[in-house]
């Protein structure tokens, strides 16, 4: 299904619906609410760029493949409440003004979280998930560009009192401060060299 550059300027549901190919709803604006609760995608579902201007809810659906909400702009809460995820979901660059809450979700241990230069400021809104699981599956791939959001998601989590996930994104912090000295040390990422290089760095 296709609905790109859509406009739904009322309540909108897909409440119970199976999409067996990709699901296209790059940018789309849902300026209501939009409902798709217990919705099994099982390709693809591409939110890519969309507004969310109503409370909106993906309570208990199921992500087959990946789930695309980058540079989204999150203006109403946004909750995926019990959702399986099965592989990436993508918030590159999207806009959390309100909250998106991805409590009691479940993810398999292939999925994350790509929160890449995704802007958020917790004294406004809020990221929220199952205390001691969401810290695990939030995901930056370097701290360039990324310091004030890691930063923001310690406040969000130590505010929400779940001590564990604020800890764990300071904890990847550090990881990504020391593999960005590693590289300007060595000159080499220390990830991707081959074993013959690391093996001559000793």
């Amino acid at each position: 299904v296709r609905l790109g550059q859509t406009r739904f300027s009322a309540v909108v549901t897909f409440q119970g619906s199976e999409f067996c190919g990709t699901a296209g709803f790059a940018q789309t604006q849902f300026a209501a609410e939009a409902a798709f609760n217990r919705v099994r995608f099982r390709g693809n579902a591409d939110f890519a760029k969309t507004t969310w201007q109503g409370n909106s809810t993906f309570a208990r659906s199921t992500f087959g493949k990946d789930l695309f909400l980058t540079e989204t702009r999150v203006e109403a809460p946004l909750s995926f409440r019990q959702a399986r995820f099965s592989q990436l979901v993508n918030l590159r660059g999207a806009t959390v003004l309100k909250q998106v809450d991805f409590g009691d979700g479940v993810f398999a241990p292939a999925s994350y979280v790509n929160i890449a230069a995704l802007e958020f400021n917790a004294d406004q809104a809020e990221i929220l998930g199952s205390p001691n699981q969401i810290g695990r599956v939030l995901s930056v791939p370097n701290l360039a560009g990324n310091e004030t959001l890691l930063r923001n998601l310690v406040h969000n989590f130590r505010q929400l009192e779940q001590v564990p996930d604020a800890n764990r994104i300071e904890y990847t912090t550090e990881q990504l401060r020391l593999g960005q000295w590693q590289q300007r040390l060595t000159g080499v990422n220390l990830n991707t060299a081959p074993r013959s290089r690391l093996q001559a760095l000793g």
